[in-house]
């Protein structure tokens, strides 16, 4: 504990001196001897944004999301490394993930939907879209609004999977939720 505290302490001088890099080191240094102390956590999150380390940031910030009961401050943290991994580490594919990481723990979000959508579309994984389109029916607010997502389902059967019978299935939707 002392020395995990001198450590702290050290990084910190190091930190204010502008010696981003051996506070760095130091924080690391304290964190692995205390895996539970949130302290370097954060300072190191701070160090990582302040040098554009986005790899090691995705990782401390991974680290102290996993601290959070499933929250929305939790979800602040995986929408956080979704957009690092997309816009900076040129990933989508653990974009995706860190979005999937907030369904797991609440599968109605809409931002975690709407940013898979989008992320499905450009990427063409058309059963992927399908099945956060399906998701998304359960959370749209009106009629209408289903009624447009079952569309884009229809369309995505009709289109993109060449698959009619599901196109038909999801028009026969449409036409059940809208009689008359």
């Amino acid at each position: 504990f002392e020395n995990v505290q001198i450590l702290l302490r050290t990084a910190f001088l190091e930190q204010q001196r502008g010696q981003l890099l051996p506070a760095i080191d130091l924080y690391t240094q304290a964190l692995d001897a205390e895996p539970d102390n949130t302290s370097p956590l954060d300072a190191l999150i701070d160090l990582y944004q302040r040098t554009e380390n986005h790899a090691k940031l995705v990782e401390v910030l991974s680290r102290k999301a996993e601290n959070f009961p499933n929250s929305d401050e939790k979800k602040q943290y995986y929408y956080y490394i979704a957009q690092l991994f997309e816009h900076h580490l040129d990933n989508r594919p653990d974009a995706i993930s860190a979005f999937r990481s907030v369904l797991d723990f609440d599968p109605n979000d809409p931002t975690a939907l709407s940013e898979l959508e989008r992320l499905y579309r450009s990427a063409e994984a058309w059963p992927e879209l399908i099945e956060i389109l399906n998701a998304r029916i359960n959370i749209a607010p009106s009629l209408p609004d289903r009624t447009q997502i079952n569309l884009a389902i229809a369309s995505i059967y009709d289109e993109q999977l060449k698959d009619p019978s599901e196109a038909i299935r999801a028009f026969e939707t449409i036409l059940n939720d809208n009689p008359g």
